[in-house]
C-alpha cells in the first residue's frame, strides 16, 4: 500500500482515489480501471466525485470503494472510513465530548462517604439496602439477556465470519477468479461457472451492478434480492448458505430476470 502523508488525509475520499488514478508512474484512464475490476466506469467516477447517491446500496459503494481503494495501492481501510464519515455514518469526537461534558454533573450527584460525612462502613450499613437490590437487579437482568440470546431466531443474511466459513467450504471446482468481492463479507449466494456463461446482475432498483462472461471455476458472490440474466444457465452451480441448490436450467438456456432469493433458491 502507498504511503499516505498529513495532506492527503485532509483530501475526500474522492480526491484521493483520482489524484491516486492520475499522478505517478502508473497513471491510467478511469475506463482502464473500470474493465480491469469489471467495475462500471460510472460507478467509479461517482466515488472519485463523492457523489455517492449515484451508487444504488451503501454496501456496493463501501465494495466498490474498497476494490478500487486496492487496485490503486491505497489503505482501503481509510477510504471506507472517508466515505462513512462523508455520508455522515460515524459519529464526531465532537459530539461525543459534548455527552461526556453533560453527563459530568449527574455523576456528581451520586453519595459517597465523604459528601455524607459518613465513614466507609457507616455509609455501607446506611446504604446496605440499596445495594443489595440493586445488585439482585444486575442478576436479574443479565441472566434475562442470556435466555433472549439463546432463544432469538438467527438472521437469514449470515454475518462476515458465517460468509467466511461458507465461502470456505469446498465447491465443485477450484476457484479461478472472484467477482463480487466487496459482497463476500454480506454475501450468502455464491455462483459458480462450470463452463462458459455471460451473466448480468441488478440489484433491487434495476440498476446493473455486473455484468461478465465468466469461465469455469469463476465465482461471484451474490446478495439476496438482486436479479440475474444467465446466457447458459447449465454452465452454473449455485450455493446458498453454503448448500448447492439443483440446477436452474440446461445447457445453452438463457434465462432472462431470474431472481437471486435465499428463500426462492432454498425451496429448489
Amino acid at each position: 500500500m502507498t504511503d499516505i502523508n498529513e495532506n492527503e488525509l485532509e483530501l475526500t475520499a474522492g480526491q484521493m482515489l483520482r489524484q491516486a488514478r492520475t499522478t505517478g508512474r502508473r497513471k491510467r484512464e478511469l475506463a482502464t480501471v473500470a474493465r480491469t475490476l469489471c467495475i462500471r466506469e460510472e460507478f467509479l467516477d461517482a466515488l472519485e466525485c463523492d457523489e455517492f447517491t449515484r451508487i444504488p446500496e451503501l454496501v456496493y459503494i463501501l465494495g466498490f470503494a474498497r476494490n478500487y481503494a486496492m487496485e490503486l495501492e491505497l489503505d482501503p481501510a481509510i477510504i471506507t472510513e472517508k466515505i462513512k464519515k462523508q455520508m455522515g455514518l460515524t459519529e464526531e469526537p465532537d459530539a461525543i465530548d459534548e455527552e461526556d461534558e453533560e453527563a459530568e454533573p449527574v455523576a456528581e450527584k451520586i453519595p459517597t462517604p465523604r459528601r455524607l460525612g459518613l465513614t466507609g462502613m457507616a455509609f455501607l450499613q446506611k446504604n446496605i439496602k440499596s445495594l443489595f437490590v440493586t445488585f439482585v437487579l444486575i442478576i436479574i437482568i443479565s441472566i434475562s439477556g442470556l435466555i433472549i440470546m439463546q432463544t432469538r431466531k438467527p438472521a437469514e443474511t449470515p454475518t462476515g465470519q458465517q460468509a467466511v466459513e461458507m465461502v470456505n467450504k469446498p465447491l465443485n471446482l477450484p476457484i479461478a477468479r472472484e467477482y463480487g468481492v466487496g459482497n463476500r463479507d454480506y454475501s450468502n449466494i455464491i455462483l459458480q461457472a462450470t463452463g462458459t456463461t455471460w451473466i448480468q446482475i441488478r440489484n433491487a432498483s434495476g440498476t446493473v451492478v455486473f455484468e461478465h462472461s465468466m469461465t469455469a471455476g469463476d465465482v461471484y458472490y451474490a446478495i439476496s434480492g438482486t436479479t440475474a440474466t444467465i446466457g447458459n444457465a447449465g454452465a452454473l452451480d449455485i450455493w446458498v448458505n453454503g448448500r448447492e441448490i439443483s440446477r436452474i436450467g440446461t445447457e445453452g438456456q438463457r434465462l432472462l430476470d431470474f431472481q437471486l432469493d435465499t428463500n426462492t433458491l432454498t425451496a429448489r
